[in-house]
């Protein structure tokens, strides 16, 4: 296993993938805040609080089911 004890930075804005369709990464463990442009098909549970903000869209009404609580 190699260790990494730096920031990893590319040479040039969004340009570069992270895994691919065929190779993914397993899981993703942060701390901190995850800034996402964007999120694909997704089918998730989030526990705790949900704080958003701008214009936010969740869903359609012919397709989409969003249960909120």
């Amino acid at each position: 296993m190699n260790i990494i004890s730096s920031s990893v930075i590319p040479d040039v804005n969004n340009s570069f993938d992270l895994g691919s369709g065929a190779k993914a990464w397993k899981d993703l463990h942060v701390s901190g805040t995850a800034y996402i442009q964007s999120l694909t098909n997704v089918n998730t549970t989030l526990t705790g609080n949900l704080t958003v903000s701008g214009s936010t869209f969740l869903g359609d009404t012919t397709a989409d089911k969003v249960n909120i609580t």
